[in-house]
């Protein structure tokens, strides 16, 4: 019971994680966009496209990051305090010098080799190669400083790291706000996210220092706690390798094949659909330690419950949203870009429709990493991200930024059955089952939803950005009553009533 809470909680909050996104993403970037314009703006993307967290320098954690939390998990749960501090300690001095390395690298491409590899006007390649020497500065701390963000998710406090990212963002907005209008430009954006970054690790490390009163860490490399790790992360590093190349492929073959200036348009609909890829991808992570969990203690019963629960819940959040993306995508561009970024409308929808097989395979995937079930996924990830990325570079040129699109579709379009197919076997959960008390009902609620929306359109076409608020608000409203009457069993809707009144009750 305590451990359905805290995943009811965890998911809550990520969902007001992605409400609290959507809006600062909102403000910011039309604000953006007009403040640096489109060829400068054009060359931040390419710069956040290295970042630690999600972009290529993200692959050095050599899948690390998800073997602590997993590690974590499992010596919480069976009260070993001796091992959490191994695995953290040994941890520590590893991205240590990882961090040190990445920086180092990252410091000598951006002296050598960036007008090389990147097709970038030359009035902003200054500009652009002060901004890879500010991150590469702040890799030096923001590696080793990931240690306590894995941690937290060990403890499954997704909660905690959900509200420091909400801080964290509302920080990062309001000093955009209050810098780039004063004219201090690209190099605003590197100071600001220096600072940013400071503040969230070292709220993290006080955090996990708070709740694990018993952590003594080392400044010591345990070489058999590292053997262990590594024997796990090695597999999950090809999957992490293949993720972070799988979703940033479309930004390096239109920095190579085209101009960095088309990545605006790029990331215009990137951006859109990558607010609700982050929230799928952070509430999957939430099942890696759950899962891990459950195993150590044999919860088979549990385990199919969490996967066939946790799919529900997670289409049943990123559904109506991509749903209303959807119909209103002209509205949304129109009035928050601007229309100047109408034409791309089309490339948009289409990366929305990624979304839709994304969300019915993410809980599995995220699973089979906490139980150890990595192998089978290794093989069908890698073929995917060959297929996206030959794709990608024939269609660039004929189909332009559309190209790298269609790529990111047909590569993920062969996951979806093999992802699920190894779910459902390992779990041994019947096919007939997930369908029946994971999609079913879901899929029809969305349905009817996008059929309420459709009406609206028609009988009061969008002419204003509150006015799509205002329908946004309403319409997902709407959806929430339904599903939660229509999609959820009663057993389901006392569960979670319960879960949230006693969340709200206790004050933690």
């Amino acid at each position: 019971m305590i451990l359905k809470r805290r995943l009811v909680w965890n998911v809550l909050f990520n969902g007001l994680n992605i409400a609290w996104r959507l809006g600062i993403n909102f403000l910011l970037l039309p604000f953006l966009v007009r403040s640096l314009g489109r060829e400068a703006y054009g060359v931040w993307v390419l710069v956040a496209s290295f970042s630690v967290v999600s972009g290529y320098l993200s692959l050095l954690d050599l899948g690390f990051l998800t073997s602590i939390a997993k590690f974590v998990a499992e010596h919480r749960a069976r009260q070993q305090d001796l091992e959490i501090n191994q695995v953290v300690s040994t941890a520590l001095v590893v991205f240590s010098v990882l961090g040190t390395l990445a920086s180092a690298g990252l410091a000598l491409f951006a002296a050598l080799f960036l007008e090389v590899v990147f097709n970038i006007p030359p009035d902003l390649v200054g500009a652009a190669r002060a901004l890879l020497y500010a991150l590469a500065l702040q890799v030096l701390f923001e590696f080793p400083g990931l240690v306590f963000w894995a941690v937290l998710e060990g403890l499954q406090r997704y909660d905690l790291i959900r509200l420091v990212d909400m801080v964290r963002m509302g920080i990062y907005a309001l000093l955009l706000l209050l810098l780039l209008p004063r004219g201090y430009g690209l190099a605003a954006m590197g100071i600001i996210s220096l600072i940013v970054a400071a503040f969230r690790i070292l709220v993290f490390v006080v955090v996990s220092r708070r709740l694990l009163p018993m952590l003594r860490l080392k400044w010591r490399l345990d070489w058999s706690i590292c053997r262990r790790i590594l024997t796990f992360s090695s597999q999950v590093f090809v999957l992490r390798i293949n993720t972070v190349i799988y979703q940033q492929i479309g930004y390096g073959v239109i920095a190579v094949f085209l101009i960095s200036t088309l990545l605006t348009d790029y990331d215009v609909a990137n951006r859109i659909q990558n607010l609700m890829l982050s929230f799928l991808i952070m509430t999957g992570s939430i099942m890696v330690p759950a899962a891990s969990k459950l195993n150590a203690i044999q919860g088979e019963e549990q385990l199919q419950d969490l996967f066939v629960r946790g799919t529900k819940y997670v289409v049943a959040l990123c559904l109506p949203i991509v749903i209303f993306c959807l119909v209103f995508t002209e509205a949304i561009i129109r009035y928050w870009i601007g229309p100047d970024y109408v034409h791309d409308v089309g490339i948009t929808r289409l990366y929305l429709v990624y979304l839709f097989y994304f969300s019915v395979t993410v809980v599995g995937y995220n699973m089979m990493i906490g139980m150890d079930r990595i192998r089978p996924l290794i093989k069908v990830q890698i073929t995917a991200t060959v297929v996206n990325l030959l794709v990608s570079v024939i269609l660039v040129r004929p189909l332009g930024v559309a190209g790298v699109i269609w790529g990111a579709l047909i590569g993920h379009a062969l996951l979806v059955y093999p992802y699920l197919h190894h779910s459902l076997s390992t779990l041994r959960v019947p096919w007939s089952r997930f369908w029946q008390e994971s999609l079913r009902s879901t899929l029809l609620t969305a349905v009817v939803f996008a059929l309420l929306l459709y009406i609206v359109v028609q009988i009061n076409p969008i002419k204003s950005l509150i006015g799509l608020a205002a329908v946004g608000a309403g319409g997902l409203a709407v959806y929430g009553g339904m599903f939660f009457r229509f999609g959820l069993s009663y057993g389901e809707r006392c569960a979670l009533t319960a879960a949230v009144w006693s969340r709200l009750s206790s004050g933690r």
